[in-house]
C-alpha cells in the first residue's frame, strides 16, 4: 500500500522525495489514476519519450470530479524510481526535453518536470517527476499528435488504474461532456418583471413599547396577593373536587386557580413569544401585500445557451419570503394563544361549570 498524504499537492524538494520514498516503499500494484513510475527510460530515443507522453495524455484526459479526489487534480510520472529499486535518470535539458515531449502531447496539456536528489543510502540518484496540471471542465480531449509503432496520431489515451490505455466508446462520450461543460461568457440582461423590496426595519424602542401596551392590557385588574387555593391539576376531576371538599378547607369554586405570581410567570412568557413571533409576522402581512419579486433574464449574445443555473444571494440583513395559501388565506396576526385573564380560571371552569348554570353535586360531595 501506497504510504503517502494523496490530499493535497506534491509541492517543494521535501514533498518530491517523500513520495519518492513512498514509491520505493510501495508493491507493483499500487500504481494509481494519479501516480504512474517508470524504473529506466531512455528519453533520448522514441520509445522512451511516447511512453511518458503517453502517460501525460491519459492523466490530461482525466474527468476533473475523479481527478480533484487526489493531490487537488494532479498526477505525476516518476521515471528512475520503482518500488524497491532507485536506478535514476539522466539529467536532460529542458530545452531539448520539451520538444521531444509535445511532439506527441501537443501543447495544450500542461506539465511540468522536475528533477530531484534522492539517496537511498547507495548514493544520490535523480529521478525525474513530472507534474500533470489538474484537468479542467471544457478543456479539449488531448490526442496523440504523432504516430508511434502502431499507435497512429489521433489516438486518445485515457488513465485506468495502473496504466493509460486507448479510450473506450464510453471514455469518449465522458470527456465529450467534459468539453462540452466548459464555463462560458454570457452577455445576460436581468430585469424585474414584478414584485418589490421592502424594508421591514423596526426600532427595538417600538417593539417594547408596542409589547409593554399588550403587558398592562393584561394587569388591567391586577391580582392580589391570597393564600392559594390547594392544586392538584388544571383539569380537576370530581374525585379531586371531593378530596377537597373533605379536608374541610375554606375556598370558593369561583376563585383562579393561580397565585398572582403563577398568573405573572404566565404573562411574561405570552409577553416573549409575541416578541419572537413579530418578525415572522411582519414578514407574513408583507408577504401578501406584494406580489412575489419576479426576474426576467434576456440572452443578448447569439450564442444558445442550455442548463443556465441562476444563484440569487441575499447579505445577511435580508431575508426571502415566500407566501403560502395558508398566509393568504389568513386575516390576522398568529399571535401566541394568551393565558386566560385572571380570575376566569376557576375550579368551576376546570369542570365545565360556568357562572349562571346550575349544576348538581352527589349527596356524598355536599355532606
Amino acid at each position: 500500500m501506497l504510504d503517502f498524504d494523496s490530499s493535497r499537492a506534491v509541492v517543494g524538494l521535501h514533498e518530491r522525495q517523500s513520495l519518492i520514498k513512498a514509491v520505493l516503499d510501495a508493491s507493483p500494484a499500487d500504481e494509481k489514476l494519479w501516480l504512474e513510475w517508470k524504473s529506466t527510460l531512455e528519453l533520448n530515443k522514441a520509445a522512451g519519450r511516447f511512453t511518458v507522453a503517453k502517460a501525460i495524455l491519459g492523466f490530461a484526459n482525466r474527468m476533473p470530479d475523479v481527478a480533484a479526489q487526489w493531490a487537488e487534480g494532479h498526477a505525476y510520472v516518476l521515471v528512475g524510481a520503482e518500488p524497491g529499486n532507485l536506478c535514476g535518470t539522466s539529467v536532460i535539458d529542458p530545452a531539448d526535453l520539451f520538444p521531444w515531449l509535445t511532439q506527441y502531447t501537443g501543447e495544450r496539456p500542461r506539465f511540468d518536470v522536475t528533477y530531484v536528489p534522492f539517496d537511498a543510502g547507495a548514493g544520490t540518484q535523480q529521478v525525474m517527476v513530472v507534474d500533470v496540471m489538474p484537468p479542467k471542465w471544457g478543456d479539449p480531449i488531448h490526442t496523440l499528435q504523432k504516430t508511434y509503432d502502431t499507435c497512429q496520431s489521433g489516438t486518445v489515451f485515457v488513465r485506468l488504474p495502473g496504466k493509460s490505455m486507448p479510450a473506450r466508446p464510453v471514455d469518449i462520450d465522458g470527456l465529450s461532456a467534459r468539453l462540452l461543460r466548459g464555463e462560458r461568457r454570457m452577455d445576460i440582461e436581468i430585469g424585474v418583471m414584478d414584485g418589490a423590496v421592502t424594508d421591514l426595519w423596526v426600532r427595538e424602542s417600538e417593539l417594547e413599547e408596542l409589547l409593554e401596551a399588550r403587558r398592562r392590557e393584561m394587569f388591567q385588574s391586577p391580582p392580589q396577593a391570597r393564600t392559594p387555593v390547594p392544586r392538584y391539576n388544571d383539569r380537576l376531576t370530581i374525585g379531586d373536587l371531593a378530596e377537597l371538599a373533605g379536608t374541610g378547607a375554606k375556598f370558593s369554586l369561583a376563585r383562579d386557580m393561580r397565585t398572582p405570581e403563577q398568573y405573572r410567570a404566565e404573562v411574561e412568557e405570552y409577553i416573549d413569544g409575541c416578541r419572537r413571533q413579530i418578525p415572522l409576522a411582519m414578514q407574513g402581512v408583507e408577504a401578501r401585500r406584494y406580489a412575489p419579486l419576479r426576474f426576467q433574464l434576456q440572452n443578448r449574445s447569439d450564442a444558445m445557451l442550455r442548463q443556465v443555473e441562476v444563484v440569487a444571494t441575499l447579505g445577511p440583513a435580508c431575508t426571502a419570503v415566500l407566501a403560502t395559501s395558508r398566509d393568504a388565506q389568513r386575516t390576522a396576526v398568529p399571535w401566541p394563544k394568551p393565558p386566560l385573564p385572571y380570575g376566569k380560571k376557576t375550579l368551576m371552569s376546570a369542570v365545565g361549570i360556568h357562572p349562571g348554570r346550575s349544576a348538581g353535586f352527589p349527596g356524598w360531595f355536599c355532606r
